[in-house]
């Protein structure tokens, strides 16, 4: 039996060798560097999809939140819903509620039953427009100038909504959105 090093020296030996040189270790550096053109190929492939797919995504969130804006804009410009909010903060002046804390209002409305005139036939119109919007609106509700809800879809989880930071932009600016969060009153995660 020939061992390595007399394997190395003779013809056969030296052949293959060579072989080994000139054949396979090339077929390896091809090898690798055909393997990092596909993987580059590939990651830049799945970096396009994904791309593609959030200018989907992206797309279609901007197309409801235009299509939320029309609704919310038809429902606030109904006169009743205006009558309402005027009625609401006339009672809420007329029983001294704008002069009371957030908790005192809170406290107040939680004892008493706060109610204006026509708000249980704003509450009904606004669960219907939570159910005709296909799972776009989990919750509806209107405020006062004050933040006092008066009338909703269903049960907020406050009557005070002047002291929440989306109320306030909205208020001062005629709008808000903000980030998806999870609403204790809805049961889900929302866009505010």
């Amino acid at each position: 039996m020939v061992g390595w090093t007399g394997f190395s020296k003779t013809l056969r030996g030296r052949l293959g060798i060579f072989f080994i040189i000139v054949a396979v270790i090339p077929l390896l550096v091809l090898s690798l560097i055909g393997l990092n053109q596909f993987s580059s190929t590939i990651t830049d492939e799945i970096e396009a999809n994904y791309e593609t797919q959030s200018r989907e995504k992206l797309n279609t969130l901007e197309m409801l939140i235009s299509e939320g804006r029309t609704t919310i804009s038809t429902v606030a410009g109904t006169p009743s819903l205006r009558n309402l909010a005027e009625n609401s903060a006339t009672q809420a002046e007329s029983m001294g509620l704008t002069t009371m804390s957030v908790e005192e209002r809170e406290a107040f409305t939680g004892d008493n039953s706060w109610t204006v005139a026509g708000a249980s036939g704003v509450a009904a119109f606004l669960q219907e427009r939570v159910e005709a919007s296909g799972g776009m609106f989990a919750e509806l509700f209107m405020t006062d100038k004050y933040g006092h809800t008066v009338a909703a879809s269903k049960n907020t989880s406050d009557f005070v909504q002047s002291d929440e930071e989306w109320w306030q932009e909205a208020f001062g600016k005629g709008q808000y959105i903000g980030d998806i969060e999870f609403d204790d009153s809805a049961g889900t995660y929302a866009l505010r």
